[in-house]
């Protein structure tokens, strides 16, 4: 009925309690949320991102990467071959010297995702550097 394949005689209104379960099926906490959401935004979910960019393939082993984020966290990173790499410096994070990680690509202000991180001995899936406001980074 509420999205028109069940033909209904009268008008009917859809409760607030339905509009609420539809909006956390795709997301949301409440069916208010999801409108105020779709009120003007102009976030994209897909976009063309032109950034200062680095791929892991392009680089040599042995190549250093500087990266921060907020607030004030700081690694100094050495590629290791085969996108993986190793955390030599580390300020205000919670990698530390020697944690090993795989990394394919680099985005400037973009979130900094890692895979089959190792840290202090223990094996993680992932883990994701500047999330709110992404990274900086450079080459050393």
């Amino acid at each position: 009925r509420f999205w028109g394949y069940q033909e209904v005689e009268k008008a009917t209104k859809v409760s607030n309690y339905t509009l609420d379960i539809l909006s956390q099926f795709i997301g949301y906490t409440d069916y208010a949320t999801f409108c105020a959401s779709q009120d003007g935004s102009d976030e994209f979910q897909s976009e063309q991102l032109i950034r200062n960019r680095l791929l892991s393939e392009e680089l040599l082993a042995d190549d250093r990467i500087f990266v921060t984020w907020n607030p004030g966290r700081r690694l100094m990173i050495r590629h290791l071959g085969n996108s993986q790499f190793v955390v030599e410096e580390s300020l205000s994070s919670k990698l530390h010297v020697g944690d090993t990680f795989l990394c394919h690509l680099f985005l400037e202000r973009e979130p900094l995702y890692l895979s089959n991180v190792v840290h202090d001995g223990q094996q993680f899936p992932s883990y994701v550097c500047g999330r709110k406001d992404g990274i900086l980074f450079h080459l050393q």
